[in-house]
């Protein structure tokens, strides 16, 4: 993978103003009666989560109660909650053998921080993350996301609940955007 840039490559460099990772689960026999697995997938502009940063819940719903199934695209500053969206479906993982991929992105748009997801697929819920639909936005000073690493989503991203019903759980591939396109690209890595 090429690494984020550093500080020092950063000041000669364009800004990195899109990010976006491309993600898989692969299941092994959920259980609809015990709601499960239940994943966390999270992305941050820095190399913590004391800031704005995104969570993606996936088979289950946490803001502002708890709700199984579905999926929910959720905005923290730190461990404060600040917006929350859910896909059109509550349904619950239920096929044995499914594969579960979407794409996360994070970009910078007039002085906002948005947080989007795009192009899932699954057979449980069908095409989900249509441009625009699930999709938060938050002001931001930021003006690049150089800050970002994958580090910090391999870090945080689980399977919170149901490890024995999930046969892999990747990030397959992570993108940097400039102004004028593509930066670097890198295989991502199985979170463990």
């Amino acid at each position: 993978m090429v690494p984020p840039l550093s500080a020092e490559s950063h000041e000669k460099s364009p800004p990195i103003v899109r990010i976006e990772e491309d993600w898989e689960l692969a299941l092994g026999a959920p259980d609809t009666g015990a709601e499960s697995p239940q994943i966390r997938c999270v992305i941050s502009p820095t190399r913590d989560l004391r800031s704005l940063h995104a969570v993606l819940t996936l088979n289950h719903r946490t803001e502002p109660i708890y709700e199984s199934g579905g999926i929910q695209l959720q905005v923290w500053d730190g461990e404060n909650p600040q917006a929350s969206k859910s896909a059109g479906t509550t349904a619950l993982l239920s096929h044995e053998g499914e594969v579960v991929r979407w794409t996360q992105v994070m970009r910078i748009s007039d002085d906002k921080l948005v947080f989007e997801v795009v192009d899932g697929r699954s057979k449980s819920w069908g095409r989900f993350g249509f441009p625009g639909r699930l999709k938060l936005t938050a002001p931001t000073v930021r003006t690049d996301l150089s800050k970002y690493h994958p580090r910090v989503s391999w870090k945080y991203s689980e399977v919170e609940f149901g490890e024995n019903r999930v046969k892999d759980f990747v990030l397959r591939e992570v993108r940097a955007y400039g102004p004028d396109g593509l930066l670097w690209r890198g295989a991502g890595s199985s979170i463990e």
